[in-house]
């Protein structure tokens, strides 16, 4: 139970914004699996053209998988809202309106069934309507207004939310292309112009820094690839754990997930490596 003065930052979310984010994130997902499935046959079975050239992968990336979940961010922040518990009613206070809702008129707060495009609930009123808000942890909402904190859509939200740092985007699609980035342009440059700064003084800045973006280009859209199919495969598995097994069991099944997704990742990176430098 959470205190009246507690304030908690959710999404409202009605039904068509909620349709409209979801499609937006499943355009962005299916283009970035599509094209991981045609990187990897070009590595296991590569033929006389590769099926995914980087100019492909970029426009593709560009057109389907960032713009659309470039739209999604702005949608989130504009559906983003204040929720007020009080103890006589809650204040959703969003940014083009504020709704007062007296405890009272709640019939009942549920869970959304499918987390998508993330963990929610709807509050139920006696007058028919819901509200759906989307959350994080919706779990200190729902025990606040008398939900069952244990149902499995909220347990499989507590169980994400603990591992959060283990798929942090910060660290795996910033940082972590740098370094085969580096390896590989160095590589380029000791092998097409003799060093590091090889281009560079043959021809020019602009030169350079053309070629040093086109191996970041490739190096960060194959890791895109993998890092999407690890968070579907992690997705697919955690979903029907969350409803087959007891929390405890729950936390430790997404801790194991997250850490084979983790290794199989830098794994996928490592095998790309070798691949690049073993032709």
């Amino acid at each position: 139970m959470i205190s009246p003065s507690t304030r908690l930052v959710a999404r409202a979310c009605p039904p068509a914004l909620r349709a409209v984010a979801s499609a937006l994130l499943a355009l962005a997902a299916l283009c970035v699996l599509d094209l991981a499935g045609g990187v990897l046959l070009d590595m296991i079975a590569p033929g006389p053209l590769e099926r995914v050239p980087l100019p492909l992968m970029v426009k593709r990336l560009f057109w389907f998988a960032l713009l659309p979940a470039l739209a999604f961010l702005v949608l989130r922040w504009l559906m983003r809202a204040v929720v007020d518990v009080g103890p006589d009613m809650i204040a959703i206070d969003g940014r083009w309106a504020r709704l007062e809702i007296p405890r009272d008129a709640i019939a009942g707060v549920v869970p959304w069934r499918l987390p998508w495009p993330g963990a929610g609930i709807a509050i139920r009123l006696r007058s028919g309507r819901a509200m759906h808000l989307a959350m994080t942890d919706p779990t200190p909402l729902v025990a606040a207004l008398g939900g069952d904190p244990a149902h499995p859509g909220l347990v499989a939200a507590r169980a994400r939310r603990a591992t959060r740092w283990l798929r942090h985007p910060l660290h795996a699609l910033v940082l972590a292309p740098l370094v085969p980035t580096a390896i590989l342009f160095r590589l380029h440059q000791i092998i097409m112009f003799g060093g590091w700064l090889g281009e560079y003084q043959w021809y020019g800045l602009a030169r350079w820094l053309n070629t040093l973006l086109g191996v970041w280009l490739w190096v960060a859209g194959h890791m895109l690839c993998w890092y999407a199919v690890c968070r579907l495969v992690v997705a697919a598995l955690a979903w029907p754990a969350a409803r087959l097994l007891p929390e405890p069991r729950v936390r430790a099944a997404r801790w194991l997930l997250e850490a084979v997704a983790l290794a199989g990742y830098y794994g996928a990176i490592a095998w790309m490596l070798w691949s690049r430098l073993a032709q």
